[in-house]
């Protein structure tokens, strides 16, 4: 999911800095619910970043992925990858959009490796962090689950992101 106007920047910033210190480099990573835009830090190298999302032509225009699927997740939200496959799976301010949230997070959690990172960043939503904290306790298979509140030093506009790590 990307933004537009005075804000992108800024969340782009903040997001791509968290994955930095998050993902493991040389990992595999999962781009989940992406778009056109990676925030994935453009200096890190990956292994293979895989992007999951809606829509064919924005999937393919970014350039970031080595490989993507077309699913949509509230009509399908089994994932089509084997267990424990990612070592890092990135989520940007798409979890309110899914129909069934618990589902989903069980499905990242089961194709992520034991002990790796998930982090949902979300854009001026302290309520959606909360709810998506419950989400991951519903599914089960998540640990060390944190909110952690990346706003800008200078101010702007909020950005917290949930992070958790897999079971």
């Amino acid at each position: 999911m990307s933004y537009s106007g005075p804000t992108q920047a800024s969340f782009a910033a903040a997001v791509t800095q968290l994955y930095r210190e998050l993902f493991p480099p040389g990992g595999c990573v999962l781009d989940l619910l992406c778009g056109r835009d990676s925030y994935l830090p453009p200096d890190v190298g990956y292994r293979r970043v895989v992007g999951l999302g809606l829509d064919l032509e924005e999937l393919a225009a970014n350039l970031r992925l080595d490989a993507f699927v077309v699913q949509n997740l509230d009509l399908q939200p089994r994932l089509p990858f084997d267990a424990a496959e990612f070592e890092a799976v990135a989520l940007s301010d798409a979890v309110r959009f899914l129909v069934d949230p618990v589902e989903v997070l069980r499905e990242v959690g089961r194709v992520l490796r034991p002990g790796s990172p998930l982090a949902i960043a979300f854009f001026r939503d302290g309520t959606q962090a909360r709810q998506v904290t419950r989400y991951l306790e519903a599914a089960g298979n998540w640990q060390d689950i944190m909110v952690l509140d990346r706003t800008a030093r200078e101010g702007g506009d909020r950005l917290l992101a949930v992070c958790a790590t897999a079971r």
